[in-house]
C-alpha cells in the first residue's frame, strides 16, 4: 500500500517536473524573441506602430475608397491623428519598450507555446479525444495569427481613429503619450488573436 502511494506521489511530481520544463522552454523562447524585438524596437515602432496614426495607412485608404464607392464621399476616410509623441516619466519609454517586446514575443512564439502546452496535456487524453484534436496546433496557430492580422488591420486602426480624434470640446486637446498609444495597439492586437481561438475551445468543449 505504501509503495502504491509512493508511485502516485512520484507520478504527480513527475507531471510537475514535466510542466516546469515545458514552461521553462516556453519562457526561453519568449525571452529570445523579446530580446530581438527590444534591439530593433526603433524601426519596428516607426514602420508598424507610428504608421497607424497616418491617414495613408492601408485600412484608412480602404475605408476611404469604400466610402467613395458607395456615394458617401469622404465620410469614412481616416485623418492624421494629432498625437504629440512624448513620455512624461523617466522610465516610461524603457518600460513601454519592455512591454512591447514581451507581448511581441508571446505573439510570435504562440505556435511553440501552444505546442508545449498541448504536449503536456496530450498524454492525459483518450484515443477518441486525440483523434478529434488532430492538427490542433496548426489550426490554433492559424486562427491566432488571423486574429492578430484582424486586430492590427481592423480593430486597432478603428480604435486609434476613434480615440485619437475624439474630443469632448475643442478646448481639450489630446496629448497622447507614446506608452498609451503603443499599449493600446499591442494589447488590442493580442486579445484579437486570443479571441479568434474561441472556435478551438468551442470545438473541444463540444466533443469533451
Amino acid at each position: 500500500m505504501e509503495e502504491l502511494e509512493n508511485d502516485k506521489e512520484m507520478s504527480f511530481l513527475g507531471h510537475l517536473e514535466e510542466l516546469r520544463w515545458r514552461l521553462v522552454k516556453a519562457a526561453i523562447a519568449i525571452v529570445i524573441v523579446a530580446f530581438v524585438l527590444f534591439i530593433y524596437t526603433g524601426p519596428i515602432v516607426k514602420e508598424v506602430y507610428l504608421r497607424m496614426a497616418d491617414a495613408n495607412f492601408p485600412t484608412y485608404r480602404f475605408f476611404c475608397w469604400l466610402s467613395n464607392m458607395i456615394g458617401m464621399g469622404d465620410a469614412l476616410c481616416g485623418v492624421d491623428i494629432p498625437i504629440e509623441w512624448q513620455a512624461f516619466e523617466m522610465m516610461s519609454q524603457f518600460s513601454t519598450n519592455m512591454y512591447f517586446a514581451i507581448v511581441g514575443g508571446i505573439i510570435l512564439t504562440f505556435p511553440y507555446l501552444f505546442y508545449q502546452l498541448w504536449q503536456f496535456m496530450k498524454p492525459a487524453l483518450k484515443d477518441s479525444e486525440l483523434k478529434i484534436s488532430r492538427g490542433i496546433v496548426f489550426w490554433s496557430s492559424l486562427l491566432f495569427f488571423l486574429g492578430v492580422l484582424f486586430g492590427y488591420y481592423v480593430v486597432s486602426p478603428l480604435t486609434v481613429q476613434f480615440f485619437g480624434t475624439f474630443q469632448i470640446t475643442e478646448e481639450i486637446k489630446n496629448n497622447i503619450t507614446i506608452s498609451s498609444y503603443l499599449s493600446l495597439i499591442t494589447t488590442t492586437t493580442l486579445f484579437s488573436g486570443l479571441f479568434f481561438e474561441l472556435p478551438i475551445f468551442i470545438y473541444l468543449q463540444k466533443w469533451a
